[in-house]
């Protein structure tokens, strides 16, 4: 437990100062309820790992991690607090990340998936250019707003 308290007290710091020196503003609290745009990312990761136990003893963690996301995409009364909208929306893809396992990398590595990724990977950045224009202005790009 002492661990997860000095992780966590080195984080609150890391994301308070990087916030004070990043906007020249000495006088920034440094609070862990209130996360800064970018460092959200750090406490999402903190929570995520801390959780990550749970989620291999259960038996289907991607549906349950769709499950509990789905409830925070909509709004709510949850708060500004930890940035924990945020952070639910974005755990299914954490658990993602953490299902496959290595026979699933053998599938990759044959010949034919690899002949088959050239054409899908020349004609990802023409796809991506097009589909993403005017993305960036629309607020449920970066999730910050619920789902209406």
């Amino acid at each position: 437990m002492c661990c997860v308290r000095c992780d966590l007290r080195g984080r609150v710091l890391a994301y308070s100062l990087f916030k004070r020196w990043a906007d020249d503003d000495p006088g920034y609290p440094i609070s862990l309820l209130d996360p800064w745009y970018l460092t959200w990312f750090l406490l999402a990761l903190f929570i995520w790992r801390l959780t990550t136990p749970l989620r291999q003893a259960a038996r289907w963690p991607l549906p349950l991690a769709l499950a509990i996301a789905a409830p925070a995409s909509v709004p709510s009364d949850i708060g500004d607090d930890l940035d924990l909208q945020r952070v639910l929306r974005f755990l299914p893809f954490f658990v993602l990340g953490l299902c496959p396992k290595p026979e699933h990398f053998q599938w990759v590595r044959r010949r034919e998936v690899r002949l088959l990724s050239v054409p899908v990977l020349a004609r990802a950045p023409g796809e991506g250019a097009g589909a993403g224009r005017g993305a960036l202005e629309r607020p449920w790009y970066g999730r910050t707003v619920p789902v209406r």
